[in-house]
């Protein structure tokens, strides 16, 4: 579904933004070499200063001078850095562009973190783990936006919001540079994840020091003081013994507060990085111009009465940069005893929380929300042939034209067309083995969830109404829990079954793969038979893969079941699949040759049944 013309933009995006990338780099060299002589410079120009000047006061400023200089420095390093990585980021993005396009995914989150125990489907359908559809789509970069991602995928979507969904994705999938420059910023802060989970957490606290007026008001006074102090002695009038009396003030009100101070900053630790990129992501929302009415929303969800999200969200990380300091032993212990830096910044910390807590609950949800947006749209960009699939309002009824899995390379996928309509249906699908009858399934399941996610579908066209899919297929033993496989099963079986009569508020797409397979013949076919009878009383329609033809009987006996097939052909050693489905019983088998193939002697077993059975026929002739 992939085309050369996203491949070949993908490729010379790639060697654009390495160029920019390698430009930045060569000032980021540039400016720590004048950086470093700016911070030499400085404390030659103290000493020489000073000692011409007769006085290290004038030393002293000199030596200000240079720092203030020092510091612009690295204000101006930082914004190179950021360039720098902007576009190495940018550059990455559409290495793993081409990545996805080979579906190669190994090396993507797997988002194993979000499956569910228990899930309807979401195991069998490989919506997470190793080649996974939150691989091929996840483009999110803050734990919260994976998580909304995971969660459209887990939850069938109401129409309504289907439909806002897939007018969003079709506006950004023509955004390529800004949705590519979003989701660079957002991995700046990548790495902060579960500290800003910590932050979030100390948000709902109750205030520790602004609270207690006086000490706030001690935070504009002994700063006075301190450099009052300071040009007293500097000017000659006192000696340095003067500068005892603010660091011993400071130092009592810096021990009454001192735990508060470090319990805030363990939960506030490592999060300005993390909260610059939130800043990015935010002012990218603000600045972007949307037409659809879901992004319309998501932008409004911004706005605030003073100011914008962005703006406040960039003077929380200030806030928190600076409060990070204190780890700085050479820079906090004077800052501290001199100017009380630690009490005032957790001061302004709080004072931001007291003001705006309640706003950032509406910016962190627009930020998820375009997150999840922007991998179904970065998705359909590069899947051009994706298709936005048809919602329709009828009762049930899936409709597709050239139906294909994703998680296929298109060059190998092999697509089929199949309608199944009203409920109580059940196609049941016989076939060999490896014929495809598995990957129908997960095919037609895997399309559903993405239909219903609001993301784009691998069809020619694809129609379905609002549905839960519920999936059987990797039941698996359990030594722990002493569970077999078939025990396994039944239980599985029965979650279907006790969800259909708890009257659903949507109608079931059952997948169920070879029923009942682990026991015999004969209690398997009435076992699966009952069920397929049990499901039709329901509000349900699905399909059942199996072997067993003794289901295909039930065609003639029921009005209500279809069967269908998969079929290969042998020719001499070799066996041939074209995986197409087709109408009727499977009369094509090949578990013996399979079998031969592998090393099996078959045709041993095959000749001495044969010697059994003339020595029978010779045996009963004489009797």
């Amino acid at each position: 579904m992939s085309s050369t013309t996203e491949r070949q933009t993908f490729t010379t995006r790639i060697d654009q933004f390495q160029q920019q990338a390698k430009l930045f780099q060569q000032k980021y060299n540039q400016v720590s070499t004048v950086r470093l002589l700016s911070f030499v410079g400085a404390i030659i120009s103290a000493f020489y200063v000073g000692r011409l000047a007769g006085h290290w006061g004038w030393g002293a400023l000199a030596f200000v001078i240079g720092i203030g200089i020092f510091i612009a420095l690295i204000k101006r390093h930082n914004r190179i850095v950021y360039q720098r990585n902007q576009y190495r980021f940018l550059a990455q993005i559409n290495q793993e562009e081409i990545l996805r396009l080979d579906n190669q995914l190994k090396d993507f989150a797997d988002g194993n973190q979000h499956l569910p125990q228990g899930h309807f489907y979401a195991s069998d359908l490989d919506i997470f783990g190793r080649h996974s559809i939150f691989q091929l789509l996840n483009r999110t970069t803050t734990q919260r936006g994976e998580q909304t991602l995971a969660a459209w995928l887990l939850n069938p979507a109401r129409p309504k919001e289907i439909q806002a969904r897939q007018e969003a994705t079709q506006e950004l999938k023509e955004m390529l540079d800004w949705r590519q420059a979003f989701q660079a910023r957002g991995k700046h802060g990548q790495a902060e994840g579960i500290a800003i989970n910590q932050l979030f957490d100390w948000g709902a606290e109750s205030p520790k020091i602004m609270n207690k007026k006086w000490l706030v008001l001690m935070t504009y006074i002994m700063p006075i003081v301190s450099l009052a102090a300071m040009i007293i002695m500097g000017i000659g009038l006192t000696t340095y013994h003067i500068l005892f009396i603010p660091m011993f003030i400071n130092g009592l009100f810096l021990g009454m507060t001192f735990k508060d101070i470090q319990n805030t900053h363990g939960k506030t630790d490592k999060s300005s990085a993390t909260l610059k990129s939130y800043t990015q992501l935010l002012k990218n929302i603000e600045e972007a111009s949307f037409n659809s009415d879901k992004l319309q929303k998501i932008k409004a969800l911004t706005a605030t009465e003073t100011g914008t999200a962005s703006q406040k969200i960039a003077r929380l990380a200030t806030i928190l940069a600076n409060l990070d300091q204190r780890k700085n032993i050479l820079f906090s212990f004077p800052a501290n005893f001199f100017f009380l830096w630690d009490i005032i910044w957790v001061t302004r910390l709080e004072k931001w929380r007291q003001t705006t807590r309640r706003e950032i609950v509406g910016w962190l949800k627009a930020i998820n929300q375009m997150e999840a947006l922007n991998s179904l749209a970065g998705y359909a960009y590069a899947n051009p042939a994706a298709v936005i699939p048809k919602i329709s309002n009828q009762d049930y009824v899936i409709e597709a034209a050239n139906l294909g899995h994703p998680l296929i390379n298109g060059q190998e996928r092999i697509t089929n067309s199949v309608t199944l309509t009203g409920l109580g249906n059940t196609m049941v699908i016989t076939g060999s083995n490896m014929s495809g009858k598995t990957t129908f399934e997960r095919t037609v399941g895997v399309n559903v969830v993405l239909a219903l996610a609001g993301a784009p579908v691998c069809a020619d066209q694809f129609t379905v109404s609002p549905m839960q899919v519920f999936t059987s297929m990797r039941t698996q033993d359990s030594l722990e829990e002493n569970i077999s496989s078939f025990y396994a099963e039944l239980k599985r079986l029965k979650q279907l079954i006790d969800h259909l009569e708890s009257n659903p508020r949507l109608p079931v797409l059952y997948l169920l793969d070879e029923i009942l397979k682990g026991t015999n013949s004969q209690d398997r076919h009435l076992g699966a038979k009952a069920l397929v009878y049990q499901l039709h009383g329901h509000k349900a329609t699905g399909l059942v893969s199996t072997h067993d033809l003794e289901l295909g009987i039930l065609e003639k006996q029921t009005d209500f079941i279809q069967n269908y097939s998969f079929n290969s052909q042998i020719e001499g050693d070799k066996i041939f699949f074209d995986y197409k489905l087709t109408p009727g019983i499977c009369r094509s088998f090949n578990a013996s040759k399979l079998m031969q193939n592998m090393g099996i002697e078959i045709e041993k077993v095959k000749a001495l049944n044969e010697d059994i059975s003339k020595e029978e026929t010779t045996k009963a002739s004489n009797d």
